[in-house]
């Protein structure tokens, strides 16, 4: 099968292949992408890169790799085109060409094909991405330190540091209803209980929700999707969202909530705020609203190129399907 460029196909996985590169000139490489970022490749099972093979036996390799990541960078008397062929080893098959077409000569390195797995199915992709910057460039785009080969933010990100979100309230609330009945401990869920919340959007386009209250994931995650997590501490009326900002090259959009439970009537009830933390600076926003709307908007939050970028909503909304559709975040 011929696969232009940005086009793919699905692969066997329970096959063992050889992909032969016609790169005259080009010296080849690996990185491999797993959940928390791309590492150059450093040997391991079910992988072997020869000057013009790749050999891949997808049962065998790490199950935590799902993309392998093949490229080429220049040396003296390159070819102008790259030409790459997937064959099964057992019966010599062509299973796909990949073609790259006249490269432009500025190009000093080049992400040739992908091999990944994409909900569940391996594909190979025709990428054929170019970087005048050389090697050093495409590795720093996908994360990668040339210095030591561990996982690192995109160029850019260093402007950013951790930064987090913080809901206080006061979880007594005498004014409101009897607390003997309302509020415990922490292993019983007060009913003036509030807990952040976030959507969120990654650059790869998974997209999907944490809640303070869920366990088993459902918080999220520091070194895994969605690179933030949420605990909480109901004793002290305190519930925090924390952004891991190594993982930069993978975040996108994300926006902050919090939600309060029925019991009390409304967010002036429990004397909520929220505050944002981001480096040295901070700034607290009084959740104060005499409604009981029980979702509150703090703001959409988008980092491109490292840098965060921060719009405040400041509202409130009853059901999180408004909140997608009122900010685009839907389309995203």
């Amino acid at each position: 099968m011929e696969l232009v460029k940005g086009q793919n196909t699905v692969i066997d996985a329970s096959l063992a292949y050889q992909l032969s590169i016609n790169a005259q000139g080009w010296d080849l490489g690996i990185v491999l992408g797993r959940e928390d970022g791309f590492k150059a490749f450093g040997g391991g099972s079910g992988l072997s890169l020869s000057s013009d093979t790749l050999l891949l036996n997808i049962a065998d390799i790490d199950p935590s790799i799902n993309m392998i990541v093949l490229y080429a960078e220049r040396s003296d008397s390159s070819s102008a085109t790259v030409e790459c062929c997937l064959h099964s080893s057992l019966r010599g098959q062509l299973v796909a060409r990949c073609e790259s077409g006249i490269i432009d000569p500025s190009l000093t390195a080049i992400e040739l094909v992908h091999i990944y797995n994409h909900n569940g199915k391996w594909k190979i992709k025709s990428y054929y991405q170019g970087y005048a910057a050389g090697k050093q460039k495409l590795l720093a785009c996908r994360g990668i330190d040339v210095s030591s080969g561990a996982s690192s933010p995109e160029q850019g990100s260093g402007s950013l540091t951790r930064f987090d979100f913080t809901l206080n309230w006061n979880p007594s609330c005498a004014e409101t209803f009897n607390t003997a009945q309302a509020y415990i401990d922490s292993s019983s869920l007060a009913i003036s209980t509030l807990n952040l919340s976030c959507l969120y959007v990654l650059k790869s386009g998974q997209r999907g929700f944490i809640h303070g209250e869920n366990d088993a994931g459902g918080r999220g995650s520091d070194h895994g999707i969605p690179f933030a997590l949420i605990t909480n501490d109901y004793d002290t009326g305190t519930c925090t969202l924390a952004f891991n900002t190594e993982y930069t090259h993978k975040m996108y959009k994300y926006i902050v909530c919090a939600e309060i439970t029925e019991g009390s009537r409304c967010w002036e009830d429990v004397s909520a705020s929220l505050t944002f933390c981001n480096g040295g600076a901070s700034t607290t926003q009084m959740i104060n609203s005499p409604l009981h709307t029980p979702i509150y908007v703090y703001a959409l939050l988008e980092i491109v190129n490292g840098v965060l970028k921060t719009k405040v909503i400041n509202q409130y909304f009853t059901n999180y399907q408004d909140i997608a559709a009122v900010s685009g975040f839907s389309n995203a």
